[in-house]
């Protein structure tokens, strides 16, 4: 039987570099996305679905599509999210709520309507950041909502550990992303100033972080749940986050 995975945000940078490696590994890959992937994925084992999963009736709608298709996942992929942020004092209410809404409770919300049609024994991966561990200026919203996460995945290890449901997060640094290069140019910065900060003096490749998130979907971890798999290029090693 083939093995199917939901990845959320999956249209571009590390969510589409996950859901090409795992259609290359034979799973049926629902890779959901705000908009449709440019261009579009070339693997026939790659459907893609729209979705906001800030929209918690659009995620029910997903997973009733998914259910309706005759669809049972062997794995999730929380990576929907919103990177940036502002210094305190300049953000608003709603750009705080709009970033917790995608990047915390997208995730929360995914899981618990996937949950209809996951294996028992499937693998949840919930994707973070250095910032699920870190603080950084000008990014309280973000690094609450990473924090967040790795809360969550915590909780619901132990809570879906009845049903051998495994969640686990990876903790990811600079990769290499549409997300990263606008998130460098937004800050008037250089892509070079955020791969110098790490050990090896570059970013990382999107399918690096698949290869890890493919890990932690396999068998080969089915004894790894409620943790954090560090994939950062040694940037918390360091310490160097400017």
């Amino acid at each position: 039987m083939t093995s199917s995975v939901l990845i959320t945000g999956a249209g571009r940078g590390i969510g589409r570099a996950i859901a090409e490696h795992m259609a290359s590994k034979g799973w049926w890959v629902a890779a959901a996305s705000r908009t449709a992937p440019e261009p579009p994925f070339g693997s026939r084992r790659i459907d893609h679905f729209p979705v906001d999963v800030a929209d918690e009736d659009a995620v029910i709608g997903l997973i009733g599509t998914l259910h309706g298709m005759g669809v049972r996942l062997s794995g999730l992929v929380n990576n929907a999210a919103l990177q940036g942020g502002k210094p305190i004092l300049e953000q608003t209410g709603e750009e705080w709520r709009a970033m917790l809404d995608v990047n915390l409770t997208g995730a929360w919300q995914t899981t618990k309507h996937a949950l209809r049609i996951l294996d028992d024994g499937a693998s949840v991966v919930n994707v973070g950041s250095v910032a699920s561990v870190a603080g950084f200026a000008g990014r309280a919203s973000y690094c609450a909502s990473k924090h967040g996460l790795l809360g969550l995945t915590r909780a619901l290890a132990v809570e879906l550990a009845p049903r051998r449901i495994r969640v686990n997060h990876l903790c990811l640094g600079g990769y290499d992303t549409p997300g990263l290069r606008s998130l460098a140019e937004s800050g008037g910065g250089d892509v070079a100033d955020y791969a110098n900060r790490q050990l090896s003096g570059r970013l990382g490749d999107p399918a690096e972080a698949a290869h890890a998130c493919a890990f932690l979907l396999s068998g080969q971890a089915g004894f790894i749940t409620g943790t954090s798999l560090t994939a950062d290029g040694g940037l918390l090693a360091k310490g160097a986050f400017g």
